[in-house]
């Protein structure tokens, strides 16, 4: 038996329903993000192992079996989530440090932008600010037709999201 094949013994499909469900929300049914999430959760060994690069590069190594201690089949699974709505447009990262300019080009990347670039041209963004604030002021200006949240991967970056009321009610509900 190999490290995956001890990693999984316990593995429910059902455990891991949400995130496909929060992935649905964020990505608007996303046909692509859909269908790699649900090949993750009904073969998740082979999943992470054809995905094994990506979680690599967040110092992650599927192949020897060397995990962190608080690296848990719930982490790994959502990191696969992250990485299927950054593939497709629906999460974009940053540096914590980043500048505005840096910020608000991210904020474009993302498919669903159109939700909350009607509001940015008559902000006045503090360039000396931060991600935090930046989000706090958007958001604020927003008035809860649209939020923009970030994604917390025990890092020191921001994977953006730009969610509808509906999405961010879902999530908040998913935070566990």
């Amino acid at each position: 038996m190999n490290f995956l094949d001890t990693f999984l013994k316990d593995y429910e499909r059902e455990d891991y329903e949400d995130i496909l469900e929060i992935a649905e929300a964020i990505s608007a049914n996303h046909e692509d993000v859909i269908t790699h999430l649900q090949s993750a959760l009904d073969n998740p060994k082979e999943y992470f192992q054809k995905n094994a690069h990506r979680f690599h590069e967040r110092n992650i190594d599927l192949e020897n079996g060397e995990l962190e201690d608080e690296i848990d089949l719930d982490d790994l699974f959502f990191l696969a989530m992250v990485d299927e709505l950054h593939d497709y447009g629906y999460l974009y990262e940053v540096d914590w440090k980043c500048s505005l300019e840096d910020f608000l080009w991210s904020l474009e990347q993302l498919k669903n932008y159109a939700m909350i670039s009607h509001i940015l041209p008559d902000l006045d963004l503090d360039k000396n600010f931060n991600v935090d604030m930046w989000i706090e002021t958007i958001n604020d200006a927003l008035g809860g037709n649209a939020y923009i949240c970030y994604v917390d991967i025990d890092s020191d970056s921001f994977p953006l999201i730009i969610a509808s009321p509906e999405t961010y009610r879902l999530i908040g509900e998913n935070d566990s």
